[in-house]
């Protein structure tokens, strides 16, 4: 199980780290040319299906189908909805560091309207993974009066830490 999350781990990251080249888009077409085609889509009905799979807990499933759908051009308008999801999902099979870089995907798009949640469980996943780059870059991009009151604490803590660290003390 957790070497097939890190085979797509590790395939999504090469893939937007070629999505800048010129010759990523000859390289996506001769990858799509070697699969058996698929039945034509039925509009939103892979999305609700892979959303079903992440609500009746089969996350591994879900994870997969999120992945695949998060790259699809058909998807465009709602792929920060698809990786935020996705990144619950990991989140759930106890993958918090694949969670992160979801939930960070969507905190750097900033236009949608998962930034705040996705910020929200980024730092919960930094706060689990004890990980102080992830920290402060969460914390970089919210007003803490816009942060959830669940999680003030949580944030006055790890702010406190971080300068109790680095000596800055006010």
């Amino acid at each position: 199980m957790r070497k097939a999350l890190l085979l797509l781990f590790l395939t999504g990251s090469v893939f937007a780290l070629t999505q800048d080249t010129p010759d990523s888009m000859l390289f996506a077409r001769n990858d799509r040319a070697a699969r058996p085609p698929r039945s034509a889509p039925h509009g939103d009905a892979d999305l609700a299906e892979a959303l079903g799979l992440a609500k009746n807990g089969r996350y591994i499933e879900a994870s997969t189908r999120l992945f695949q759908l998060s790259y699809s051009p058909r998807f465009l308008n709602r792929r920060m909805q698809i990786k935020y999801v996705l990144g619950l999902t990991l989140a759930k099979l106890n993958l918090p560091q694949l969670a992160a870089f979801q939930f960070m995907t969507v905190v750097k798009d900033g236009n949608n309207q998962y930034a705040g949640q996705a910020l929200e469980k980024l730092s919960q996943v930094a706060d689990r993974l004890d990980d102080d780059s992830l920290l402060n870059y969460a914390y970089s991009k919210i007003k803490i009066e816009n942060f959830p009151r669940s999680q003030r604490d949580r944030l006055y803590l790890r702010i406190g830490e971080f300068e109790r660290r680095h000596g800055q003390f006010s």
